[in-house]
């Protein structure tokens, strides 16, 4: 109550349990009209934060810090998930959950281009400067695989090139000032999320060397291989995706089959980021080098 009538506070929520019947917002209230003679700021009573359905407790160690929310997401998205949300309704979030925080900002970005109006008035109300919103940046899935192709891993102003390049592909033309710094801010946050919460099947690396688990693939997938590796030089990727599906077809391989003969070839593992993303990413003489290889 203090505080308030020295900072002249008109608006204060709390909790749903200090603003029970006779709890502490009651007696903050009457402290501030009968001993500071100040009118009380204006109530809004709200719900919790849970993770994964429990309340928040530092003494059993369920919860998340202000600090580690700051850490983990961007001002206008940690503002989002609150302002999305009824005042009396509680937030379940866990951000190590996997898709828990590539969900958030798939609908932050949905908000931001929505013609809804009550969508666009919560990415209004969760902006912290009136920034424009005409800008390109890639969903945050999307530069999850983006950001672990070999052309584009570590830092530096080559990978940082190389990055604009490639989203620029995904764009179809040059990116803009505004579309540089949102790609900056959400790349740095893609790869906190990698560090800390990303599950290991979201993770992957090229082989420098042939996997042994490409030992396992059938003769039709090294088939597949073979024929892919003969269009290595089309650098577009939706028609390099194409081309993949046709030449599955051609074989009567299934897709699944397909691409899994690709991440067994390259990554070691049967799964990862969209094929004709990742064969793209790497040298052409590699990718031919890798497939003899495996025929061998």
């Amino acid at each position: 109550p203090a505080k308030w009538a020295a900072l002249g506070v008109t608006v204060e929520g709390e909790g749903k349990d200090h603003a029970s019947k006779g709890g502490s917002r009651d007696t903050a209230n009457a402290i501030s009209k009968e001993i500071f003679n100040y009118d009380p700021p204006y109530d809004i009573p709200y719900e919790h934060f849970l993770i994964s359905g429990q309340k928040m407790s530092s003494s059993k160690g369920v919860g998340v810090s202000a600090v580690e929310m700051a850490e983990i997401l961007p001002p206008e998205v940690l503002r989002f998930l609150m302002v999305q949300s009824r005042p009396m309704q509680h937030i379940d979030f866990n951000p190590e959950i996997p898709h828990t925080i590539l969900k958030l900002f798939d609908d932050f970005d949905t908000a931001r281009d929505s013609k809804d109006p009550d969508l666009k008035r919560i990415y209004e109300l969760s902006m912290v400067d009136q920034k424009s919103r005409n800008y390109f940046v890639p969903r945050f899935r999307d530069l999850v695989n983006l950001i672990q192709m070999p052309q584009v891993r570590g830092q530096g102003l080559g990978v940082k090139n190389q990055l604009i390049k490639e989203v620029e592909r995904l764009k179809g033309g040059k990116l803009t000032e505004g579309d540089e710094k949102a790609l900056e801010e959400r790349v740095k946050y893609v790869r906190i999320w990698l560090e800390k919460f990303a599950p290991e099947e979201t993770k992957f690396s090229v082989k420098k060397d042939l996997p042994l688990e490409a030992k396992d693939l059938t003769e039709k997938q090294r088939e597949f291989l073979t024929s892919v590796a003969q269009y290595v030089e089309e650098r577009d990727p939706e028609k390099f995706q194409n081309i993949l599906y046709d030449e599955s077809k051609k074989l009567n391989l299934t897709s699944e089959d397909a691409f899994k003969a690709i991440y067994l070839a390259f990554l070691g593992k049967d799964h990862g980021p969209k094929a004709a993303w990742l064969i793209l990413s790497l040298d052409e003489n590699f990718v031919k080098k890798r497939v003899q290889e495996v025929v061998k």
